[in-house]
């Protein structure tokens, strides 16, 4: 069966929110993981910090099953706060949804000023659902910021845990912002150790928009990544030139 899958870090629950509604729209995933989304349940803020109840609601007929996972809790740009983290939305039934600290544990977080982000909380959202007479298990990554898209012990630790989820599982993908570059050979050897490959590789110059991006250092990284596991064929896959985040979508056909 082929489906198509997409991986997005929207930005801030999706400054660009109407873009990003438009551009789900008309690519008509099967599955779309999403990075950097809010989950008020507060309905007199504005959309971008509601993200997961407004985005079930409009994509409800197309993707009627959807899952989130908190990170941490934001108060930086609303003092009431909301929460923050990974989300999916699918066609397919989702029967298990998890998380997994792979940093700093679950905290109230004010980013005002800050400048390093490598002891911030990130999860792993680990899913299975239910296609046609086979299981997925897919797994929505933000990764461990730093300085660098490098090596580092963190990025270490943090690749044996996905390894350890992983392994053993068929039908898996792995997917979302890394905050890693292919110059992290090690993490990704960890990975793909995994039974798991990269579908881009190293072929990806950057996964940014440098649209909204004033460091040029962006203008040489790709972070956002998909694996997939042999059991899975990659039939097509692009890197979009939408405007709808300072990340660009990666988008896949995958027969599994």
């Amino acid at each position: 069966m082929r489906i198509k899958f997409i991986t997005l870090n929207i930005l801030h629950g999706g400054v660009y929110f109407d873009n990003v509604v438009k551009f789900i729209q008309e690519e008509k995933p099967d599955i779309i993981v999403l990075q950097e989304v809010y989950d008020s349940k507060n309905e007199t803020l504005e959309k971008r910090f509601r993200t997961f109840e407004v985005f079930g609601k409009i994509f409800k007929k197309d993707l009627p099953y959807s899952a989130f996972q908190s990170a941490f809790f934001n108060i930086t740009e609303i003092e009431e706060g909301a929460e923050h983290g990974n989300a999916v939305f699918s066609k397919f039934e989702i029967t298990k949804n998890e998380k997994v600290e792979i940093n700093a544990p679950y905290a109230i977080v004010d980013e005002t000023g800050m400048t390093d982000y490598s002891h911030f909380p990130s999860v792993l959202q680990c899913l299975e659902m239910n296609m046609p007479e086979k299981k997925l298990n897919i797994f929505n990554l933000h990764g461990i910021w730093g300085f660098d898209g490098d090596d580092n012990p963190k990025r270490i630790d943090m690749a044996h845990i996905l390894a350890s989820m992983m392994v053993g599982k068929e039908n898996v993908i792995l997917a979302g912002d890394t905050n890693f570059t292919p110059k992290a050979t090690e993490t990704i050897r960890i990975i793909e150790n995994a039974n798991v490959k990269s579908i881009f590789g190293d072929e990806l110059v950057s996964t940014f928009n440098m649209a909204h991006k004033e460091d040029m250092a962006y203008a040489t990284a790709s972070v956002d990544m998909i694996f997939v596991s042999p059991t899975i064929q990659v039939i097509e896959k692009a890197l979009s030139n939408v405007d709808i985040s300072d990340h660009r979508a990666l988008i896949a056909l995958l027969e599994v």
